[in-house]
């Protein structure tokens, strides 16, 4: 992907475009500047880039110290606009991880704190990211290789065969399988 220079760019539009541009390895910071607040002041690299290359973006941040702040709903939201919007605020954050069958996966599911007035040198904010939907193994022993297939791409899951004879199956028939009915499968 082509990344520009983002100086100058403000801080909800450079969200945008990592998300656009599906962006993995951004990291943001804020510095203390005379500049308006949320406005990227510098950046580590342009140009040509891997889509889980580094690229580090810092923002300015008004001087001026903050008392008590009102935490906002993050739900929904990625996990680098929470994390970041907190690391604005000067909060410690702990991220949790778990499968929601509503929420995407990278994508805040919960969080300790929203809508309620915290303060960035005594509470620590807990989000939960989603891990995207549990995905339980069919019993795989008992169907077909078409099935397999299919079952595997719509849950994103990687198949490895291996074949070997036996005497009380027909060819393509499957044998066994590395995983049991039933059993939580991890995405790819």
């Amino acid at each position: 992907v082509i990344v520009p220079n983002f100086i100058g760019l403000k801080y909800d539009a450079l969200l945008k475009y990592i998300e656009e541009n599906h962006l993995s390895n951004v990291i943001i910071e804020f510095q203390k500047s005379e500049k308006d607040p949320d406005i990227v002041i510098s950046q580590s690299k342009s140009g040509t880039l891997k889509r889980n290359e580094e690229i580090k973006i810092t923002f300015s941040k008004s001087s001026d110290e903050v008392g008590e702040i009102e935490i906002i709903d993050f739900t929904g939201k990625t996990k680098l606009y929470a994390t970041s919007w907190l690391d604005k605020y000067g909060f410690k954050v702990e991220i949790n991880e778990e499968y929601s069958n509503e929420i995407d996966e990278g994508y805040v599911a919960n969080q300790s704190a929203k809508n309620e007035t915290k303060n960035p040198l005594e509470d620590v904010i807990t989000i939960t990211i989603s891990k995207g939907k549990k995905i339980l193994a069919p019993d795989i022993a008992s169907m077909s290789v078409d099935e397999i297939n299919k079952w595997a791409i719509e849950n994103n899951v990687k198949i490895s065969y291996k074949e070997e004879y036996s005497e009380d199956k027909k060819l393509g028939d499957v044998i066994s399988a590395s995983i049991n009915m039933g059993e939580l499968v991890e995405k790819n």
